[in-house]
């Protein structure tokens, strides 16, 4: 006996749709395949990750840690500070979603026991690119009244000042790491420098210059062993401020030369090329770059783990077909040609291969998706910031040319 098989045929519309659908459906398995295989290192990627930049110090003589600490009530701060960073450097790479590595930010940060302190007093006190001494005597008595109520920070300053070395230690996270505050040093060095201007007054221009010194001196020490742009861009910022009331000193006290040359003149001379200590930083942003990229799949799947909805999903896709060296092959190349076109020589290192096109022109989207947006749309513009080293070093370069000839 023989059974008859009745075949169903669709209609020529659905065959259509079914057909389309299992070749998008190939092509998108495809695109996920093709992404999960990542490209080596070129060996101009792997110089610029070994490029040693600050060199590491001692706890107890990194003056980092005391900026860092500035306002910590734990017994031995440096040490404390030491410790909660190497803690934070841990967290930033391990694989937790951004609110959980937040989370765990705060609670290393606790041990620092932070007492945030109001500087409101003073916020107009010398600003940013303008005139400060003219302003630090007008406003002498009030400062001498802020000095006495931050006494115990003021005198933490200036130890740091006197600390002989200097290491930016910085957190590997670009989303939710957590960075040094800045703003109680820039405010307690300008009650710092505010007692320069008793001294000048009382003609002991000797003692106000060796203030100015040690200010200075620590503030290019900062500036050497920066590893991160942010860090060097706010040591540069004092360095401009001091720049600026030397030469406003020498205006207003012109008798006050001699002991100038003596204490001002070598610090300036002392200065090693600006430009140097910026690429010194842009490879330390290189590293900070590769750190963050290296720990961007497995924190997005985290995420996508802790998060409901579509957000999650979509950060899941996009990680998934993240390539990590791939995308650091890439931004080397932008970079390198970035900086080629700056025309200034690199200390010590060399930039390696130079494409000669620009990298990002007309790129395959297909291959590596996430990694070319980062890479050829979300790229920084550095050379802004080193307008500002170039102009400081500059202004330093002058100032001693005209100390050294009057």
């Amino acid at each position: 006996m023989r059974f008859a098989i009745k075949r169903t045929r669709f209609p020529r519309w659905l065959r259509w749709i079914l057909g389309i659908f299992t070749l998008l459906i190939a092509l998108i398995a495809g695109f996920f395949i093709y992404n999960q295989f990542d490209e080596k290192l070129d060996p101009t990627t792997q110089a610029w990750l070994a490029f040693q930049t600050a060199p590491v110090v001692a706890a107890k003589e990194n003056g980092y840690l005391a900026l860092y600490s500035l306002e910590s009530e734990a017994p031995d701060r440096l040490a404390v500070a030491a410790s909660t960073i190497a803690k934070l450097q841990q967290i930033a790479h391990s694989p937790l979603s951004d609110n959980d590595r937040a989370r765990e930010y705060q609670y290393a940060l606790a041990a620092l026991k932070i007492k945030p302190r109001s500087y409101t007093e003073w916020s107009e006190v010398c600003p940013r690119d303008k005139p400060c001494l003219s302003t630090l005597q007008a406003q002498q008595p009030q400062l001498s009244q802020l000095r006495h109520q931050h006494a115990e920070l003021l005198a933490r300053y200036t130890d740091m000042l006197a600390m002989p070395a200097f290491n930016d230690l910085f957190i590997p996270d670009l989303v939710s790491g957590p960075i040094a505050n800045y703003s109680p040093a820039n405010k307690i060095g300008t009650l710092y420098l505010s007692t320069i201007t008793p001294l000048l007054k009382a003609q002991q221009y000797q003692a106000a210059w060796q203030q100015w010194a040690h200010y200075q001196q620590f503030w290019l020490r900062a500036a050497q062993g920066s590893n991160s742009l942010i860090h060097l861009m706010f040591s540069i910022g004092q360095l401009q401020r001091g720049n600026l009331i030397l030469t406003e000193i020498l205006t207003a006290y012109p008798e006050s030369k001699i002991a100038a040359q003596k204490l001002a003149l070598p610090v300036l001379q002392s200065d090693q090329s600006l430009r140097a200590v910026f690429y010194q930083s842009i490879l330390g942003e290189f590293r900070l770059t590769a750190e963050a990229m290296s720990s961007l799949k497995s924190m997005s799947a985290a995420n996508s783990q802790s998060l409901l909805g579509e957000e999650s999903y979509l950060t899941f896709l996009g990680a998934s077909t993240f390539q990590v060296n791939a995308t650091l092959n890439l931004t080397r190349e932008i970079w390198a040609r970035n900086f080629s076109n700056w025309q200034t020589k690199w200390s010590g290192f060399e930039l390696g291969p130079v494409p000669r096109s620009d990298p990002c022109e007309n790129p395959n989207y297909l291959a590596n998706p996430v990694g070319k947006i980062i890479a050829c749309i979300a790229g920084p513009d550095y050379e802004k910031y080193l307008v500002k080293v170039i102009r400081v070093e500059q202004a330093s370069k002058e100032l001693a040319q005209r100390l050294a000839l009057e």
